[in-house]
């Protein structure tokens, strides 16, 4: 709008656009989170790489074993589940978090694949 300063119009200037940074963070922090989340799910692939395997307790395991309520959930569907994959559609978390909480377990040995 064209017009004079100070009689009820208003008078924009011509200048520089807003910056583009701001959608080039937001995109960049989307993109950090993508790649986080690949990498994380990499190693858990490398932990569970057949999820058509079954999963039981091993001879290491011993009841009094402290577990946190989480744990305890995914750990009581061990050795009702016939595989990995059906573990995870029967579990309350979701699928990454529950690999999440078995992997200390398989790798500590008390708990196997088979």
């Amino acid at each position: 709008m064209h017009g004079q300063p100070g009689r009820g119009h208003l008078y924009l200037r011509g200048g520089p656009g807003a910056p583009n940074r701001t959608l080039a963070l937001r995109r960049d922090m989307a993109l950090r989170r993508l790649l986080d989340d690949s990498e994380g799910w990499a190693a858990l692939s490398r932990t569970f790489p057949d999820w058509n395997q079954r999963l039981r307790f091993s001879a290491k395991w011993n009841d009094a074993q402290p577990v946190t309520r989480t744990q305890f959930r995914v750990l009581n569907l061990v050795g009702d589940s016939q595989n990995i994959r059906m573990l995870l559609e029967r579990s309350p978390e979701a699928p990454r978090a529950t690999l999440e909480t078995l992997r200390p377990f398989l790798l500590a040995g008390l708990i196997e694949l088979g």
